[in-house]
């Protein structure tokens, strides 16, 4: 890897074998990559091939135990820039995605996503991508990446840890409050890049289309309406088909 990247991707993988190698190909090859980033690939203990096939790559990776939150916040400290990304593994950026990270640098943003797409045609599932372009925290989650300077990311405590689901939603509603309550330097809100990021449809095709969508949006009701992490992660577990942790 580079000696100095301007900011650093860190991807949690929990047996990830099937995707971890081409997605580790295309982001390594995007342009300008290997000049700007460096890549940290947290493993939560997989028991598949993932950790060799991430090993066949110029990215480091690290052991952490189970769980998404737990596993973003090791990649962040073990990161060496002042600039964190966050990508799911099943997620592909665009291809303008160094110079879309440089550019919220620059702008000294509190945080900032991308717009959502899907790799399926799907009436609901381009429905649900389109709405993500709205400012509404409602339609804020962790598919879309993640972007945030690591001071700020540090000041607001990082991803809650006892968090199984939301986790993503909640970070981003910490950094507009952080953004709304910050004296000091003065920083952007919340910024939703133009672009779009390409995720993988495979949960909703082990769930049903609709039928995992009601779920995330009961979900985020109960969620809003105070019921404790413990509850909706027996309802995650319970109702979703599928890795419940990452």
């Amino acid at each position: 890897m580079i000696q100095k990247a301007a900011f650093s991707i860190i991807i949690p993988v929990l047996n990830e074998a099937q995707g971890i190698g081409a997605q580790l190909t295309y982001v390594l090859n995007l342009p300008n990559l290997r000049d700007h980033a460096e890549i940290i690939v947290v493993d939560g203990g997989s028991s598949d091939e993932t950790r060799s096939i991430a090993g066949q790559y110029s990215v480091k990776i690290i052991e952490s135990s189970a769980g998404r939150s737990r596993q973003m916040n090791v990649g962040a400290r073990a990161a060496h820039t002042k600039h964190l990304f966050f990508l799911h593994a099943d997620s592909m950026p665009p291809v303008t995605f160094v110079q879309d990270v440089l550019d919220l640098i620059q702008l000294e943003t509190v945080g900032g996503c991308y717009r959502l797409a899907f790799d399926d045609r799907h009436p609901v599932l381009r429905l649900y991508a389109w709405v993500t372009r709205f400012d509404v925290q409602a339609f804020r989650f962790g598919d879309q990446g993640l972007y945030v300077p690591a001071e700020v990311f540090e000041s607001i405590g990082g991803f809650n840890e006892s968090y199984l689901v939301m986790e993503d939603n909640d970070i981003v509603k910490r950094l507009r409050k952080y953004w709304q309550e910050e004296i000091g330097r003065p920083l952007h809100d919340f910024t939703i890049l133009p672009d779009e990021i390409i995720t993988s449809a495979r949960r909703y095709h082990e769930n049903g289309i609709l039928r995992l969508q009601v779920i995330f949006t009961a979900i985020y009701v109960l969620h809003n309406a105070g019921i404790p992490q413990e509850e909706l992660k027996r309802f995650y577990i319970d109702w979703i088909v599928g890795r419940p942790v990452v």
